[in-house]
C-alpha cells in the first residue's frame, strides 16, 4: 500500500506550492491520514492564495492549513477504531516571487540547489535526529540505527501540531525538491543534488524514484521538484 501523498500546483511563473505527506499507523489508516492533509491542506492553499500575498501570509496560511488537517486527522482517529493511531508527516512550501517559505513536522524534506549549494532546509523530527543534535550519534551511524524509523511529531497524533517553518531565497535557476524518507534513506544526498542539476528537469522525480528502487526501495518514494 501507498502511504505518501502530494499535490503541486503553479499559481503564476512567480507562485508555486507543493505539499508531500507520508502517512503511518498501518492499513488503512496511514493513507487515510497523508491524502487527508494533502487534500486539506492543498485545498485551503489554492482557496486562500492572493497575487499580492506576503511571506508573512503564505507563513500563517501554511498554519492554518497544517492545523486544520491535524484536527480532521485526530478526529476521524477517535471517531473510528480502524484508524487509531493514524499520523502523517507533512511537508509544505509556498513559493512567492524570490522567496520560499516551507513548513514541516516528522521527517519528510525539503532541499533547495542554488548554483553549487545543495541545503537541506528542513530538520528531521525523528529520534535519531534528537540523538544526532545531543552530540551521541554520528550521521554515518543515524542510517544504521535500528530507531530511525521512529519520528517525534506527526499530524493527527495529537489536538496540535508544533510546526516549524524555514525562509529562503528562491532565485532564477534554482531547484527545490520535496520528499519523503522513502527516497532519503536509499539515495544519498550527493546522489540527490546530482540528479537536481538535470537539463532534462521532468525526468528528475522519476530517475530518483528509480535510485531508491535500485537501492533496495523498501518504502513508498515520493519526490516533488520545483524549478525557478
Amino acid at each position: 500500500m501507498n502511504q505518501d501523498a502530494c499535490d503541486a500546483g503553479e499559481f503564476s511563473p512567480d507562485a508555486a506550492w507543493a505539499v508531500v505527506c507520508d502517512g503511518m499507523g498501518g492499513a488503512p489508516a496511514g493513507d487515510i491520514a497523508a491524502k487527508t492533509a494533502v487534500n486539506v491542506i492543498s485545498t485551503r492553499i489554492r482557496d486562500a492564495f492572493r497575487p499580492d500575498m506576503s511571506l508573512n501570509s503564505a507563513k500563517n496560511l501554511l498554519t492554518t492549513a497544517i492545523t486544520a488537517a491535524d484536527i480532521l486527522i485526530y478526529d476521524d482517529a477517535n471517531e473510528n477504531v480502524d484508524y487509531r493511531g493514524m499520523g502523517t508527516t507533512i511537508v509544505a512550501c509556498m513559493i512567492l516571487n524570490d522567496m520560499v517559505v516551507c513548513a514541516f513536522a516528522g521527517d519528510s524534506r525539503a532541499y533547495i540547489l542554488h548554483d553549487d549549494t545543495f541545503e537541506m532546509i528542513t530538520h528531521d523530527h525523528s529520534l535519531v535526529q534528537e540523538k544526532i543534535d545531543a552530540g551521541l550519534l554520528s550521521e554515518d551511524d543515524a542510517a544504521k540505527d535500528p530507531d530511525r524509523n521512529l519520528i517525534t511529531r506527526a499530524l493527527g497524533v495529537t489536538e496540535t501540531i508544533n510546526i516549524d517553518f524555514s525562509e529562503r531565497d528562491f532565485k532564477k535557476g534554482d531547484r527545490l525538491i520535496l520528499c519523503t524518507d522513502g527516497l532519503t534513506n536509499f539515495v544519498s544526498e550527493d546522489t540527490i543534488a546530482q540528479m537536481l542539476r538535470r537539463d532534462d528537469i521532468e525526468v528528475i522525480p522519476d530517475e530518483l524514484i528509480r535510485h531508491a528502487n535500485e537501492a533496495g526501495g523498501r518504502d513508498n518514494i515520493t519526490a516533488v521538484v520545483i524549478v525557478k
